[in-house]
């Protein structure tokens, strides 16, 4: 096909996701500029963890493929699958014929838009650094989790651009939420040399951060810098004001809808991983 319908089917892990309904919006709306038709089917793919890890989604391959050929029974032009957080999909999708975009999710053989966690934990990291702070620490999400990798290698690049040593004492792990914040913090302001600086990869865990930090006689951003990832709607709220990144999910979507109208019109278009950075939104945490 090469634009008979005008349509594309979009496949949602879970529409209750605040990242799928951003990049559901800049999806939509490209969409609608360019006159294309959305049809959309949502897999409900919830779990009872608070949205800390993500659904397996082996267990739900046939529900995937299930959807997908519902979506294709209406004849789109093209498929994009929004998943809910970086991960490889490849060996998830029964043979797909029509031209297809990954957001959010990998695979080696088609194209994707995912966030660029790397240079976004690189930029919010040289904040500090601009700041006259060497002894920075950081606390990323679970050892299992891409995110979580990726974002420690943003750490680590920035440290090494700025030629400082990374104390691995200072480098700790999280699950995502405030809780783990807080006892990460309290494990890092305990240690002989504690750090001037604390970039969190999550906006939840840099709150616990800034708890804990308050609760021990740290005054923010006096004797602790803290960073956060995501800039959730409560980061302005704080005091004082938690500096974050901004996820770009709006873009992710507008350039997953452009990518997947560039292959309907021209379905041998050469495959694209496709990495958006994230923005820093500046307050006064730092």
């Amino acid at each position: 096909s090469t634009g008979a319908t005008r349509s594309i089917g979009v496949l949602t892990e879970d529409l209750s996701s605040p990242v799928v309904y951003g990049i559901l919006n800049g999806l939509t709306h490209t969409m609608m500029r360019r006159s294309f038709v959305l049809l959309l089917r949502d897999l409900e793919l919830r779990d009872d963890t608070k949205g800390q890890n993500l659904p397996d989604l082996q267990s739900s391959k046939a529900k995937i493929n299930e959807n997908c050929q519902l979506l294709f029974a209406s004849h789109i032009d093209g498929f994009i699958y929004v998943g809910r957080g970086n991960r490889n999909i490849d060996g998830i999708f029964d043979y797909i014929e029509r031209p297809v975009v990954y957001c959010c999710s990998r695979s080696k053989d088609r194209t994707c838009v995912i966030l660029d966690n790397v240079n976004s934990t690189k930029e919010m990291t040289l904040s500090m650094v601009g700041r006259r702070h060497t002894r920075i620490a950081v606390i990323t999400g679970p050892e299992a989790s891409l995110d979580a990798g990726e974002r420690l290698e943003g750490y680590r690049m920035a440290m090494q651009e700025a030629f400082l040593p990374v104390n691995e004492a200072y480098v700790r792990h999280g699950d995502w939420t405030a809780e783990s914040g807080r006892a990460q913090a309290e494990a890092l302001l305990k240690l002989p040399e504690p750090p001037t600086a604390i970039v969190a990869m999550s906006d939840a865990m840099a709150y616990g951060v800034m708890q804990k930090a308050a609760e021990m006689g740290f005054s923010v951003p006096g004797d602790l810098a803290v960073g956060g990832f995501g800039n959730e709607d409560y980061a302005e709220l704080l005091t004082p004001g938690l500096t974050s990144m901004e996820l770009p999910l709006s873009e992710i979507g507008e350039k997953a809808a452009e990518l997947c109208m560039t292959l309907i019109r021209n379905p041998v278009a050469p495959i694209v991983q496709s990495a958006v950075s994230a923005h820093m939104v500046w307050r006064g945490s730092i």
